[in-house]
């Protein structure tokens, strides 16, 4: 699956050029979206470059 957007993000007066600036996303996915039981990763990627603190994993486990 990959979910593509664009996002803008302004400078706020006081901060410094240069500073790292947190944005917030929220994406909504179909409900019921059916993965098979097992290990995902969800990975981040901006301007196709990512980080490896732009991933979190996650497992699906077989109902029960």
């Amino acid at each position: 699956m990959r979910i593509e957007s664009d996002f803008e993000t302004g400078r706020p007066a006081g901060v410094p050029r240069g500073m790292p600036l947190d944005v917030s996303l929220s994406v909504n996915l179909t409900p019921g979206l059916a993965l098979a039981p097992g290990g995902y990763v969800w990975q981040l990627e901006i301007d196709g470059e990512g980080q490896e603190t732009w991933r979190a994993g996650f497992q699906v486990r077989v109902p029960g």
